[in-house]
């Protein structure tokens, strides 16, 4: 019964994804939310009690039984909330209208690429280390020095999202810029935090999302370019994380062959990013009945996250990740472990079981609004769309309160950023053009994109 149930899990993702493939430019961010957990809640799990012929326990038909009402709840909460900003079928022109004022995103790009270098050496300074300490110190050895300053400096380095987004945005020359920026900050980041995965891959991400955005039409050789780019991004999630655990021991040569040899996937489903769900079945087990925890943690620290915890622990309580993580791991509170919940396993522990239901249906509602606004704001297009990889990575471990305060940052950065260069170079942004209320014929719609892309080609100064 706990395969079919993962199988009606995949088969349901795969056909929401699938429908809004259609018009993939529009839908990128929903076609991988719901790709994604097809094959983390479905897929997955359905190879490894069929496969690896893991045993059905209790526990396990719980978490696939929740996730087989929940993400479907959660999918419709987020359509709902696409329809209900009255979203438009063809793709947006808020690309066209960036390449119309190309000199004006020029100076953004650069800006971002400035801001997010001098945030990663600051908080660098602000932990009173050197590169040299990061690179022969641990894992965690650094994370949590320098307090809530080195914290807030850390923020800057999401910017790091948006120059090779922009790129291929704006021009060919600066598209290449964004590559090599892209590559180089990755190294960097992921060199320097001894295996930290998350920002790295969002920013690979990132390029690969302004390359589809950016092209008039979806030809096959896009497609597969696309597609190859993805499995390639998938595979170093896998692989990094064996490869982290060698970096300190092994040489560039070293990591290299680790990176393309079969020993960096083996057991690929029992490890993370793959054995999400697998976590989710630990939280069945210990919640509510196991675990000590406060219920509704996850929602009154995004309510009141300009508190410090320490100061007000009643009204902000502690991560209900690394809480959950402790007892499930039986390690002490003083060790540094988060466990990724999951979308559902973040609902099931902060409303106590089947009550996270109504959440998951609010929260589809909240990101499907949320995507469709972007549309209508420079500030918001360039902090939603550049990070959906990254978005989409973070959401699926079941971290709503890092990804709130993240796109918090962004959208506050973004509009210093563009209200500063407006003023300063008495340059005026035409408004976005709202989407319409009638639906479009898809093969107009295309034609309509593919105009509107060429007229602002051939408008740029």
């Amino acid at each position: 019964m706990t395969s079919i149930l993962h199988l009606f899990i995949f088969v349901f993702c795969a056909v929401a994804a699938g429908a809004r493939a259609r018009f993939i430019q529009h839908n990128l961010f929903s076609v991988l939310v719901f790709a994604g957990i097809g094959v983390i809640h479905g897929l997955v799990p359905l190879l490894r009690h069929t496969w690896l012929r893991f045993p059905e326990t209790p526990e396990a038909f719980a978490a696939a039984l929740y996730c087989a009402v929940g993400l479907p709840v959660f999918v419709m909460g987020w359509i709902w909330g696409q329809k209900a900003c009255k979203q438009e079928l063809q793709t947006s022109l808020v690309a066209g209208q960036i390449r119309d004022k190309s000199p004006l995103f020029k100076l953004v790009f650069w800006i971002c690429v400035t801001a997010a270098t001098t945030a990663f050496f600051l908080r660098l300074w602000v932990m009173g280390i050197s590169i040299s300490d990061a690179l022969h110190g641990g894992r965690f050895e650094f994370r949590f020095s320098g307090g809530p300053i080195a914290a807030m400096v850390s923020y800057g380095c999401l910017l790091s999202m948006i120059p090779g987004f922009l790129g291929f945005l704006i021009n060919r020359k600066y598209a290449l810029f964004g590559v090599i920026f892209c590559i180089a900050f990755t190294t960097l980041v992921f060199v320097v935090s001894r295996g930290s995965r998350g920002l790295p891959l969002g920013i690979l991400g990132s390029g690969l999302v302004g390359f589809l955005i950016s092209r008039p039409r979806i030809k096959t050789l896009n497609l597969a370019i696309v597609s190859f780019v993805t499995i390639a991004i998938l595979s170093l999630a896998i692989s990094l994380y064996e490869i982290r655990k060698q970096l300190a021991t092994s040489t560039a040569t070293e990591i290299g062959q680790l990176l393309i040899s079969g020993d960096a996937y083996a057991d690929l489903l029992t490890r993370d990013p793959l054995n999400y769900h697998q976590m989710f079945v630990q939280v069945c087990k210990m919640v509510p009945t196991q675990a000590d925890y406060t219920p509704l943690a996850t929602q009154r620290r995004i309510l009141f996250f300009f508190v410090p915890h320490s100061r007000f622990p009643e009204l902000k309580p502690e991560d209900v990740n690394a809480t959950i993580g402790h007892q499930v791991f039986m390690l002490p509170k003083n060790a540094v472990v988060t466990i990724p919940p999951t979308i559902p396993g973040d609902a099931y522990i902060n409303f106590c079981g089947y009550p996270g239901i109504v959440y998951l249906l609010a929260l589809g509602w909240a990101i499907g609004a949320t995507i469709s606004l972007s549309q209508r704001s420079y500030s918001l297009y360039l902090s939603a769309t550049p990070c959906y990889l990254y978005y989409v990575m973070m959401g699926i471990r079941g971290q709503p309160y890092e990804l709130f305060l993240e796109f918090v940052f962004l959208v506050a950065s973004t509009n210093i950023v563009i209200w500063t260069l407006q003023r300063v170079f008495n340059a005026q942004l035409p408004p976005l053009k709202r989407p319409s209320l009638r639906r479009v014929r898809p093969s107009i719609a295309r034609r309509q994109v593919a105009c509107n892309f060429q007229a602002s080609s051939g408008q740029q100064v």
